[in-house]
């Protein structure tokens, strides 16, 4: 390794730990202002193809409820139908696939996403209750979350330091009458990034208990951030 190259390395590797120094050790819910928009790509990781993208604006957000309007991108232009979510302030779903004021998706309280303030070590847990509203379809699903640390995750977007967070779930239809049907396992790994007040990095799996493992298996990440117009 050459003198220059050498130096080099050291710069940056100072300047890396000097941001991650900056990094608070507790990160409390953030407020949302309308006009706030993400754009994000979802991608199949057994099939390495993409399955959407969409951008999410905020419509409404006050003290008791955050309302975001989400659509469909292609080729740069909106396209089809918008539908809306529903979530409390910590940015827990309580309803999504809202569609002129109809859910079709209902979480009972909320789906245990996070758990502000966020700090290193952190956990949580929680039973909730999913409601498919448009097909009669109920889910009981089994929470815990745990605040992994602090990493640096590269998107689309940027790189950014976030919050790396592990939430695994066990579900099981209610709805089902044969014992062992319609059950499984989820696995959320998610990054949350305080400056873009989101998560810029989810990767989800599926497996069911009918031995077929992975059978969902995705990764959405953050394409870009826009401030609240002032």
């Amino acid at each position: 390794m050459s003198r220059i190259h050498a130096v080099f390395v050291v710069i940056a590797f100072a300047f890396a730990m000097s941001a991650f120094a900056q990094t608070p050790d507790r990160v409390d819910a953030p407020v949302l202002s309308k006009g706030e928009r993400w754009t994000y790509v979802t991608i199949d990781r057994w099939k390495k193809e993409k399955l959407s993208e969409t951008v999410g604006v905020v419509a409404e957000a006050d003290n008791k409820s955050v309302r975001i309007v989400w659509q469909n991108v292609k080729d740069g232009k909106l396209i089809g139908r918008h539908t809306e979510t529903l979530s409390t302030t910590e940015l827990n779903a309580i309803e999504s696939g809202i569609v002129e004021g109809k859910a079709k998706t209902r979480y009972t309280p909320h789906d245990y996403t996070f758990d502000f303030p966020l700090e290193i070590g952190k956990t949580w847990k929680g039973t909730l209750i999913l409601d498919v509203l448009n097909e009669s379809r109920q889910v009981r699903r089994e929470i815990t979350a745990k605040v992994v640390g602090w990493e640096a995750v590269k998107t689309p977007a940027g790189t950014f330091n976030a919050f790396k967070i592990e939430k695994t779930g066990y579900y099981q239809r209610l709805d089902q009458l044969a014992p062992g049907w319609g059950g499984g396992t989820m696995k959320w790994t998610y990054w949350y990034a305080p400056d873009v007040k989101r998560s810029v990095r989810i990767e989800f799996e599926e497996s069911s208990n009918r031995g077929v493992p992975r059978w969902v298996y995705t990764l959405t990440e953050l394409m870009a951030y826009e401030p609240a117009k002032k």
